[in-house]
């Protein structure tokens, strides 16, 4: 739906995906694509098959192909939602996972849709607590992102490892004498 897309001005400058083996997502050398990559919609007339697909990628225990891929806009919320999968139980290891850094400005003619304005003018509702997770940053493509697109693959030990090794501020600050 056209009047819902977001245009390259309207972007955070990078996005966040969390690749997982479970996910609905596949990435390969030609960058992500959803598992349906044929569906469109059209300005009129189908805006409920447009509302179901928002709601399948969004209800975690559906199974259907859905051809959106869902990011995030804040690399801590992607970072600490990698964290949990294992919790969920949708890796079979702790940092079973990838994280993807999208640039916005690569993705051209690329569908794009934040989601909390899809929620706010479609009237779409999706489960609470993908709501409560989501809804703030959350975006959505259609189809697919290419490799180009992706500027930077971290792995989910990785990821995790630089952030348990944060320091505080204070004790980077210490005069030695």
């Amino acid at each position: 739906m056209d009047q819902y897309r977001c245009q390259l001005w309207q972007l955070p400058c990078y996005l966040y995906r969390v690749q997982y083996p479970a996910s609905r997502t596949i990435h390969d050398s030609s960058g992500l694509k959803a598992q349906d990559t044929t569906s469109v919609y059209k300005k009129w007339g189908s805006d409920d098959e447009f509302t179901q697909a928002i709601r399948n990628q969004f209800t975690w225990a559906c199974k259907d192909s859905t051809p959106f891929i869902s990011f995030f806009s804040d690399e801590e919320h992607a970072i600490n939602w990698g964290c949990k999968l294992r919790k969920w139980d949708k890796c079979s290891r702790q940092d079973d996972w990838t994280l993807l850094t999208i640039d916005t400005q690569s993705l051209g003619s690329t569908y794009v849709y934040k989601l909390s304005t899809l929620i706010d003018y479609t009237g779409v509702q999706i489960p609470v607590e993908a709501e409560k997770s989501h809804k703030r940053g959350a975006y959505i493509c259609l189809h697919g992102i290419p490799t180009f697109a992706i500027v930077y693959v971290r792995n989910g030990s990785d990821v995790r490892a630089a952030r348990d090794c944060k320091l505080p501020i204070f004790f980077l600050s210490i005069d030695v004498d």
